[in-house]
């Protein structure tokens, strides 16, 4: 179903059974939201982690071309599968997923905001 801001989304503990329910699926529910709440943070924080390794390989990359520079020297060129601008637009497409996976998790309710 679609509402004006997009589909409607319903999660399994929000839908009770036709017949009510039991305490037992109200655990079960529980459960399972904890789970995926937990699966949620473990994908981030590993996102994140990777996200953050590029960010450091990047700065490494930047800072010998800096000093190199400091020491007026030209930086050494990269071999073409290994271009800082490469690595750079890599960065930025991995940060901007992030965002995105974020984002969805948060609008799952699958984590809280800051």
């Amino acid at each position: 179903m679609w509402t004006a801001e997009g589909p409607l989304r319903a999660h399994p503990w929000d839908l009770l059974p036709a017949d009510g329910a039991s305490e037992q699926w109200h655990e079960q529910m529980n459960t399972l939201h904890a789970l995926q709440r937990a699966h949620a943070r473990e994908l981030l924080r590993r996102r994140s982690h990777q996200v953050a390794d590029q960010a450091e390989a990047l700065s490494r990359k930047l800072a010998a071309m800096a000093f190199a520079l400091r020491q007026q020297q030209l930086p050494d060129p990269a071999p073409d599968d290994e271009t800082t601008e490469f690595a750079a637009r890599d960065f930025d497409e991995e940060l901007a997923e992030l965002r995105d996976l974020r984002a969805d998790l948060l609008f799952g309710d699958l984590m809280c905001a800051d």
